[in-house]
């Protein structure tokens, strides 16, 4: 065996678990959603009647067992004369019926002496187009991205001169301190770290308790369920997620470009703006991917926190797989998020004119 053979199975060895991985826990699961989100969680059949013939008795009761569906008929079902119902009926007339009545029907129909016909509706559209008709689904998905901009965008602001002091100004000691410090909240769960805002910013929480010592309110203030309280469980969440980016970039920076600019009379502003902002963009644009697509996807924060004007997008997701058993919907809904999110995503990238690869550095 030769040297190139035998590294082609090493290579082969250490590339395989990971196409595994890639390929059964990622790529079949959301094919399989893809699918099935063209699909009904309540499947319809046509039942199209040819022709009538037969008793007319027996053929106005296969269709009265048809109307008492609740769906609309081509032609109203009463206790005239069965005879007359049939000569009043067009040539060809057709029913949508839910899948699990449809075989009980088109028997009776059968039998009743009637032409039938079956037409089997496979995949459609009717998930997705659900979502554009109906105005509660558009206003929660907006406020979503709205939100999971907010947070990124205020995320961006606390974390960067953190980022900044950790990387350039903390002495070698004190940042693997700092450091520290940041990683050991996250060594707790995150549904305790969430849960723990319920007794800060409850009625009797430390907030409250401490502006009423301090006679700054009289009254307790309602911080939770409120956009306020989600807004504050997601920034504390993936702060994090937004600091270790920058620092990685930061850190890199050579203080001696900022030593040179401040020489030639370039004032803070301009070195933020000219040299350190520009150098650290990818920081920057990794860093609010992670925070955009994590605070998008959360289910616990809005849930725990949020109130009844908070509702998540994700919830309604949720909702549809858990709640309702309407996995389909769930599917489309769940699709139209990541088809949406990774737009957002790669749209900002082309505007800031940075490779995915940079990115991911």
């Amino acid at each position: 065996m030769t040297y190139n053979t035998r590294r082609k199975i090493s290579l082969a060895f250490i590339l395989l678990p990971g196409l595994l991985w890639i390929f059964g826990l990622l790529v079949l699961p959301q094919l399989g959603m893809f699918l099935r989100s063209f699909q009904s969680n309540m499947p319809w059949v046509t039942i199209k009647l040819l022709s009538l013939q037969g008793k007319p008795e027996a053929v106005v009761d296969a269709l009265k067992s048809v109307q008492r569906i609740d769906l609309p008929s081509p032609s109203e079902i009463t206790d005239r004369d069965p005879a007359q119902i049939l000569r009043e009926m067009p040539a060809e007339i057709a029913w949508k019926i839910p899948e699990p009545r449809a075989n009980r029907i088109l028997r009776q129909l059968e039998n009743a002496g009637g032409k039938v016909e079956l037409i089997r509706t496979r995949w459609m559209l009717s998930n997705y187009l659900r979502f554009f008709q109906n105005d509660v689904y558009w206003t929660v998905y907006l406020r979503t991205i709205y939100a999971a901009f907010l947070t990124t965008f205020a995320a961006l602001v606390i974390s960067y001169p953190v980022a900044f002091y950790i990387a350039k100004i903390a002495t070698k000691a004190w940042r693997t301190k700092l450091l520290l410090l940041l990683l050991i909240p996250f060594w707790v769960s995150e549904l305790i770290r969430i849960f723990a805002w319920l007794l800060i910013l409850g009625e009797k929480g430390v907030v409250n308790q401490f502006l009423m010592e301090f006679h700054l309110i009289r009254e307790p203030i309602q911080f939770l369920y409120t956009n306020f309280s989600v807004g504050v469980g997601l920034i504390y969440g993936y702060l994090l997620f937004m600091i270790l980016p920058l620092y990685a970039t930061l850190d890199s920076l050579d203080f001696s470009l900022i030593e040179a600019a401040q020489d030639l009379g370039a004032n803070k502003v301009k070195v933020f703006t000219r040299i350190v902002f520009p150098y650290s963009l990818p920081g920057v644009i990794s860093g609010s991917i992670m925070v955009f697509m994590l605070s998008i996807g959360t289910y616990i924060v809005p849930k725990v926190l949020g109130g009844k004007s908070s509702v998540w997008f994700v919830e309604l997701i949720y909702g549809n797989f858990i709640d309702t058993l309407n996995w389909e919907q769930g599917a489309a809904f769940a699709f139209i998020l990541l088809i949406s999110t990774l737009g957002i995503i790669f749209g900002l990238l082309r505007i800031f004119k940075l490779p995915l690869g940079e990115v991911a550095k």
